[in-house]
C-alpha cells in the first residue's frame, strides 16, 4: 500500500508540473462504443459492429493565454462591459479547430479483423498577437511603454483546410488487439508564418522609429475562397489537391478480467507539402521613419488615423512588403499520443483515466482526465470527465450516446462550464453526430 501511494503521489507531482494547456478532444477516447472514438485509437474499431457513420461535427476554441476576463471590464462606463487591453499577455495564442466529418464505415470481416475507411474536412486556424502590438495600435506609440526601448511586435497566423481519407484495420487476439490506419492528406487551402521578426525601436528624443523587420508568410491556394463560385467548386471536386501528404496511426488495446489499457499514436510522421498556387509575402531590412511630430505622437498609431492615405503609404514603404512566386513548403502535423486505462465496476459503471500529450508546431501541448460512464436501459450510456489542465481541475465534460434500432446518436464536450461561465474559462468545444449501427 505504501508503494501505491508513492507512486500516486509521484504521479500527481509530475502532471501537475507539466505545462498542461491541452484543449485537444480527450472525452471521446472513453466512448469506445462510438464509432468516431476509434480516430483517438485504431484498435477500437475492434469495438464497434457494423457501422456506417454519418456527417458529424467537431468544433474547438481555446486560448491558453487569454479568457474574456482579461479583455472585457464589466460595469464600466455607463454600466456597459468595455473592452480593454490591460490583460493582454506578453503572447496571446488563439487555437481553432473545426473538423467535419463526411462518411465513415466500419465493416467486421470476422470475428478477429475489423476494416474502417472514413473522410473528414479539417480546418486548423492559429495565431499567436504580441500583446505590446495591439496596445501600439489601441493607445499610440507615447508614455513610457515604448518611448526609449525596442519593442518586438512580431505576431504570427497560420491556417490551413485539408482533406483526409483514412483507411485501416483492427485485429484481435484473445486479451490484444492492434490497430492501424494510413491517411491521405490533401492541403485544400494555407496560410503559414514562416518568420515573424518586427522589431520596432521608438526614439525618445525626437519620436524617430526604427523598424528591424524580417517576416515571411506563405499562401497557398487562398484564391480557392474568392467567390462562392469557388466555395461550391471546392465542395465538389477540390477535395483531392495536389498539395498532398500523409500520416499514420498506431494502437493497441489490451484487456484482461475487469480491467482495459489502451496506447495510441496519432498522425505519426504527418505531414503536407504544398505547392499548389505558392506565393510569399515578405520584408527584410532595417529602415528608420523621420519626421513625426511630437505634438501628434500620441495619436500616430491610432484607429483614426489608419485610414489615411498618407499612413499607408508610409508604412508600405517603411515595411517595404515584396509580393514573389515562392517554392513548396512542407506543414509538420503535430503527433499525438492517448494513454487510457478502465476498471469496470460492474455491468453499469466504468471508471476511467487518460493521459494526453501533443507535440510539434508551436508547443507542447498534455492533459489528465478522469472519467466516469454509466451504462442506462441497454441504450443509453451517460459520462462525466475531470479534466487536468493549466494546472486546475476546472475543466468538467459530459458525453451521451443512444442507440434507438439501428440509430446511434451522441454529443461529447470536455467542458461544459463554458456554457454557464463563458468569462472564466479558456476553451470550448464539442462534437455531435449520427451513426448507424447494424
Amino acid at each position: 500500500m505504501k508503494n501505491i501511494n508513492r507512486i500516486v503521489f509521484f504521479c500527481l507531482i509530475v502532471f501537475t508540473s507539466l505545462d498542461l494547456r491541452a484543449q485537444q478532444e480527450q472525452s471521446l477516447a472513453f466512448m469506445t462504443n462510438v464509432w468516431q472514438s476509434n480516430s483517438t485509437n485504431p484498435a477500437l474499431a475492434a469495438n464497434t459492429k457494423r457501422t456506417v457513420a454519418l456527417p458529424s461535427l467537431y468544433f474547438n476554441l481555446n486560448s491558453p493565454d487569454l479568457t474574456l476576463n482579461n479583455l472585457i471590464v464589466k460595469g464600466g462606463a455607463n454600466g456597459k462591459d468595455l473592452l480593454t487591453t490591460d490583460g493582454l499577455k506578453l503572447q496571446n495564442r488563439i487555437n481553432a479547430n473545426v473538423q467535419f466529418q463526411t462518411l465513415g464505415l466500419t465493416l467486421p470481416v470476422n470475428e478477429a479483423l475489423s476494416l474502417t475507411v472514413g473522410h473528414s474536412v479539417w480546418a486548423d486556424p492559429s495565431v499567436n498577437v504580441k500583446g505590446d502590438l495591439i496596445k501600439l495600435f489601441v493607445k499610440g506609440n507615447g508614455g513610457p511603454a515604448f518611448l526609449g526601448k525596442t519593442t518586438a511586435f512580431g505576431s504570427s497566423f497560420n491556417a490551413s483546410i485539408r482533406s483526409e481519407i483514412g483507411v485501416g484495420a483492427a485485429y484481435k487476439m484473445e486479451n490484444l488487439t492492434l490497430g492501424a490506419r494510413v491517411k491521405a492528406q490533401f492541403g485544400i487551402s494555407g496560410v503559414f508564418t514562416k518568420s515573424n521578426k518586427l522589431d520596432i525601436t521608438f526614439n525618445q528624443n525626437d519620436y524617430n522609429m526604427r523598424f528591424q523587420n524580417d517576416f515571411d508568410v506563405r499562401t497557398f491556394s487562398i484564391d480557392r475562397f474568392n467567390t462562392t463560385k469557388n466555395i461550391q467548386d471546392l465542395l465538389t471536386n477540390g477535395l483531392i489537391s495536389n498539395n498532398v501528404g500523409v500520416s499514420f496511426d498506431l494502437g493497441g488495446v489490451y484487456k484482461i478480467e475487469k480491467w482495459a489499457v489502451s496506447a495510441s499514436i496519432i498522425d505519426l510522421a504527418g505531414s503536407i507539402k504544398w505547392k499548389n498556387e505558392a506565393k510569399s509575402y515578405a520584408s527584410k531590412g532595417d529602415y528608420t521613419y523621420k519626421g513625426i511630430n511630437p505634438i501628434d505622437q500620441n495619436n500616430f498609431f491610432k484607429f483614426d488615423s489608419l485610414s489615411s492615405t498618407t499612413f499607408r503609404d508610409t508604412l508600405k514603404k517603411i515595411i517595404g512588403l515584396t509580393e514573389n512566386e515562392t517554392g513548396d513548403y512542407t506543414q509538420k502535423l503535430p503527433t499525438k499520443i492517448y494513454l487510457t486505462g478502465s476498471y469496470a465496476l460492474n455491468d453499469k459503471w466504468t471508471l476511467g483515466a487518460l493521459f494526453y500529450g501533443e507535440f510539434g508546431g508551436d508547443e507542447t501541448k498534455t492533459g489528465v482526465s478522469l472519467d466516469a460512464t454509466t451504462k442506462l436501459f441497454d441504450i443509453l450510456y451517460v459520462g462525466a470527465t475531470l479534466g487536468l489542465r493549466n494546472k486546475t481541475f476546472n475543466n468538467i465534460g459530459a458525453h451521451a450516446s443512444a442507440t434507438l434500432g439501428p440509430v446511434q446518436v451522441f454529443a461529447v464536450t470536455d467542458n461544459v462550464l463554458t456554457v454557464f461561465n463563458p468569462y472564466n474559462t479558456n476553451n470550448a468545444n464539442g462534437r455531435v453526430g449520427l451513426n448507424l449501427v447494424f
